[in-house]
């Protein structure tokens, strides 16, 4: 008969380079992480400054760039704070989710209207098509905005200017209901290898221009507390399709 693999416990300086890989990970994300918050904060912290000395006020004509450099750099860094918080409460079990049926059209409203300012920075445009016979879901309404919002996000800076993200819905008929979300995107394709790795805690893609990569490994840990499943799908110059998938809200099946 077979031998069963050998756990890790087994292999003591296995897990010992798998701990080094990790540590080496955390160190580099950490590393990220306070870059592109320094950015930021400098972004923000020069706008303020050039408005204090004199430099800058409102009836020059750059003034409206200014601050709406400084208003997305102040969003921005806020979903990166939020994103590094939760991902830690979902990891500690110290997110409870409140549940109650929620109109996915309600939902990416929100959501787009707390990413709008960056695609309108990035040149990106946002289309939506969702069914108006979409079932509801049973989700908790506030984490799923952060979910929708992080991948838009997310999209919106894996592309160039005149790129689009498009986000589409299906039912899927089964036992439980499921309702598939699709975010695609026209940027870069993502590699095989990396699509195998992109919501593995400390992976940073190469197509990313700015960010640690937490907004995705918060959506992974949301979507799987709600019973759903998330994946990412590419093909070399047809860009990025993330997908989810969320219950529909029980009344809505017996209906």
């Amino acid at each position: 008969m077979k031998r069963p693999d050998k756990t890790i416990t087994e292999y003591p300086e296995a897990a010992g380079t798998r701990l080094v890989e990790l540590e080496r990970a955390r160190q580099e994300l950490t590393s990220m992480m306070s870059h592109d918050m320094l950015n930021l904060l400098h972004e923000i912290v020069s706008f303020f400054d050039l408005v204090d000395r004199g430099l800058l006020t409102p009836q020059a004509p750059e003034f409206a760039e200014f601050m709406g450099m400084a208003s997305q750099s102040s969003r921005e860094l806020m979903l990166m704070i939020n994103s590094v918080l939760d991902v830690y409460k979902l990891e500690d079990g110290r997110l409870a989710l409140n549940r109650r049926p929620a109109d996915l059209a309600e939902l990416l409203a929100h959501s787009a209207e707390q990413v709008r300012p960056f695609a309108i920075q990035n040149g990106v445009s946002l289309a939506f098509d969702i069914p108006p016979d979409l079932p509801p879901l049973d989700v908790d309404g506030e984490v799923i905005v952060r979910v929708l919002s992080n991948l838009l996000l997310s999209a919106i800076k894996a592309i160039p200017a005149g790129g689009q993200v498009r986000v589409a819905a299906t039912t899927q008929h089964g036992s439980p209901a499921m309702v598939q979300v699709s975010v695609y995107d026209t940027g870069e394709s993502i590699a095989a290898e990396e699509l195998e790795r992109i919501f593995d805690r400390f992976y940073q893609t190469a197509r990313r221009r700015r960010g640690t990569g937490l907004g995705l490994i918060f959506c992974k840990r949301a979507v799987e507390l709600h019973g759903g499943h998330i994946w990412a799908e590419s093909e070399s110059g047809q860009g990025s399709t993330f997908h989810f998938t969320l219950p529909v809200a029980v009344e809505a099946t017996s209906a």
